[in-house]
């Protein structure tokens, strides 16, 4: 009998032995195949990232585990000229990544580049090719923004403005279709139909623009009369978010 207890007792022990060999190499396998796991999404499209564990830290040390992100509460997007910083930092890193992109693209539309810039940035001038200004139209009054060139045969607006409806209907006005078929009068009214669709679109930087700094809502309105005596404060959203995140943690703190 003793002898039977003890070998049941051997073998349970091997058993035993068995079993936390393998909960160890369990373990370990599941630790070596996460941390493989995220290194190998560093080279992908949608790398892992510590950032919401570290945003979302309690305890003492939520400071200093908030402050390895470098903007925990994301305050760096609502910034302009960081966000446009970013877009040119993303640009100049993908065509170093892939240098041989920056080539002669479709249809004439330049290097990969200058489209890239032009997407971001916007274009120069907007231009559509027109043989000639029909009768009766007169470009003076619109002399800033919409001009011709006699020369090259084309319809331009600079790259900082952006043709209106309202001046597009004043322009399509001066060559009414009566009936009759001009194809000057034809040509011109397609080219400043062309002309607006092109000019009208802002860039991504004119878009942050207005979002971040011409939104009074975003950015809020401040107004003085002429002694410098506030008639009008409204706090924007942009700082109204500011001043949330900053108390939400001095609560967070006490």
């Amino acid at each position: 009998m003793p002898q039977t207890e003890a070998g049941s007792d051997r073998k349970l022990a091997i058993i035993a032995c068995v079993l936390l060999v393998t909960l160890r190499m369990s373990i370990g396998w599941h630790l070596l195949y996460e941390g493989w796991w995220k290194i190998d999404t560093q080279s992908k499209s949608q790398p892992w990232s510590a950032e919401g564990y570290l945003k979302n830290a309690t305890g003492p040390l939520r400071p200093v585990f908030r402050e390895l992100i470098g903007d925990p509460s994301d305050l760096n997007w609502l910034n302009y000229d960081l966000v446009s910083a970013k877009w040119d930092d993303w640009r100049d890193r993908f065509l170093a990544h892939y240098p041989n992109v920056d080539e002669a693209g479709p249809k004439g539309r330049g290097t990969v580049r200058e489209q890239l810039t032009r997407l971001l940035e916007g274009s120069e001038a907007f231009v559509v090719p027109l043989a000639t200004l029909p009768a009766g139209v007169n470009l003076a009054p619109f002399k800033d923004i919409v001009t011709f060139d006699e020369a090259k045969k084309q319809l331009r607006v600079g790259g900082q403005q952006h043709l209106l409806a309202s001046e597009r209907d004043k322009l399509l006005a001066m060559a009414p279709v009566d009936g009759t078929e001009d194809e000057t009068i034809t040509k011109f009214r397609k080219a400043v139909n062309d002309l607006y669709n092109a000019s009208s679109k802002l860039s991504f930087k004119e878009r942050l623009a207005v979002l971040l700094k011409g939104d009074p809502e975003r950015v809020g309105v401040m107004q003085t009369d002429k002694s410098n005596n506030v008639i009008e404060n409204r706090v924007g959203e942009i700082e109204l978010y500011r001043r949330q995140a900053e108390r939400y943690e001095n609560r967070l703190a006490v």
